[in-house]
């Protein structure tokens, strides 16, 4: 038996012929490689961004499509301040998009300090060849400023333009 798993289908691959044998998933990769061996994916998957939006909800993306159950163990992320390694904040969900299956979103158990660096550490997360993350990696990120600014001034300076002043960078 095998259902092969690929992004535009969204279904897995699983083998086990055996009788007696339950059915087993297993790696594949979704490169199609028709009347030819695919080369084998040896590299592991690498973090390339690490997005949000309020400081509590992260988009975290990879190079490379990730293994789903790996990816969406939430011990398998350590979030911690870069200033202060032992201001840590537990990763309470983590479920990877299915659109692409190489972003994952994150959700902290609390925000993020406004404008400080932090770091994501990764462990035990597999690309869907079995490579898996080397131990040590990690990603930075800073904290969004959820704060708007306060408008200081604001001075016509001819018929068309508008000199704006915020107490901070827009």
């Amino acid at each position: 038996i095998a259902v092969v798993r690929h992004p535009a289908i969204r279904t897995r691959l699983f083998a086990n012929c055996l009788p007696g044998y339950p059915l087993e998933e297993i790696f594949v990769s979704s490169k199609i490689c028709l009347n030819q061996a695919c080369p084998p994916d040896t590299d592991p998957p690498s973090p390339v961004s690490m997005t949000t939006a309020d400081g509590l909800t992260f988009l975290l993306t990879y190079n490379e499509e990730i293994y789903v159950p790996d990816a969406e163990i939430p011990a398998n992320y350590y979030v911690f301040n870069a200033g202060d390694p032992t201001d840590s904040i537990a990763v309470e969900y983590a479920s990877v998009v299915r659109t692409d299956y190489r972003s994952v979103t994150l959700r902290l158990a609390r925000g993020v300090q406004e404008n400080a660096m932090y770091r994501l550490l990764i462990s035990n997360v597999r690309d869907i060849a079995g490579n898996a993350v080397p131990d040590g990696t990690e990603i930075s990120f800073i904290g969004v400023d959820e704060d708007p600014p306060d408008l200081l001034s604001a001075v016509a300076t001819s018929d068309t333009s508008v000199f704006v002043q915020y107490s901070e960078m827009v």
